[in-house]
């Protein structure tokens, strides 16, 4: 005989029933509003590092290492990289000068001996006089996990020092009426502390007008612009670049011969300019009017 129902919620197997119940939709509903969370941060990362180029980036990053109080604005880093939805000059091209960071602006291989060096003196002139690009590359299979954690750990991307004349160079080519950006991939591996360090880096050194102009992108060529100076020999990527690549010159890219080479940023003038010429009327674009 069946029990009658005011019986069976009191006894003790329904209301344990009820209670799993109850326990599996809160766990289902958590699970669905992490997965919500989880796929809509993944998609704003992605469009924010692989369409910086042509829709501009808002980034809205922190980081707990680095002395966010400085910048204006409070603990958040946040910038938007304004005018880079590919002005063209009045022959219809792109004027953006892109400029890479690590390297090329900042002394990379310098912060990463000064964290190396203490404990293995042996490898300085092998980080000095490196042959590949991609820098754990250079080095033993048994010393690649030791030196990833050096490049992820915190602080690495702010501490770097600008290259020599850097600074004063870049702010001379804006002031000549170049419309300059600052064209940097992030480190996969610690892709969001690097990033703020990033934007930490050029609000300290180049000062607050100059966020807008750092965007931070993974694949350079969907970025548009006119010339990318760039240490990496050849970069590449998913799209059709509109840039022309200038290498900076490193011990890795020396097999680089058939591409303009900038030697360093006291050179910054001679090598624009003649490409500038050498591109006739079109060369108007390059200066804003």
């Amino acid at each position: 005989q069946l029990q009658p129902l005011a019986e069976q919620k009191q006894s003790p197997t329904f209301a344990t029933l009820q209670l799993q119940r109850t326990h599996l939709s809160c766990f289902v509903k958590m699970r669905l509003v992490c997965s919500m969370l989880t796929v809509a941060v993944a998609a704003a990362f992605n469009l924010s590092m692989v369409r910086a180029g042509s829709r501009g980036l808002s980034a809205f990053v922190s980081s707990p290492h680095l002395p966010i109080s400085r910048l204006r604005g409070g603990g958040i880093l946040a910038s938007k990289v304004e005018g880079n939805s590919g002005e063209k000059g009045p022959g219809g091209q792109i004027c953006h000068l892109l400029v890479d960071m690590d390297s090329v602006i900042v002394d990379w291989d310098g912060a990463f001996l000064e964290r190396w060096l203490e404990k293995h003196p042996e490898d300085e002139e092998l980080i000095r006089n490196r042959k590949l690009f991609e820098f754990e590359t250079n080095f033993p299979e048994e010393k690649q996990a030791e030196i990833i954690e050096v490049m992820t750990s915190p602080g690495y991307y702010y501490s770097m020092k600008p290259l020599p004349g850097v600074i004063d160079a870049l702010k001379e080519i804006v002031a000549s009426g170049y419309d300059v950006r600052i064209c940097t991939a992030p480190d996969l591996k610690c892709a969001p502390a690097c990033a703020a360090e990033k934007f930490q880096w050029v609000n300290d050194h180049l000062g607050p007008e100059w966020m807008g102009r750092l965007i931070i992108a993974r694949d350079k060529t969907h970025v548009k612009g006119k010339l990318l100076v760039d240490d990496k020999p050849y970069v590449t990527g998913t799209g059709i670049p509109s840039w022309e690549h200038v290498v900076f010159d490193a011990p890795y890219n020396q097999g680089v011969t058939e591409k303009n080479r900038l030697r360093s940023w006291s050179d910054w003038r001679s090598v624009l300019e003649d490409f500038m010429k050498s591109d006739g009327k079109e060369g108007q674009c390059w200066r804003n009017k």
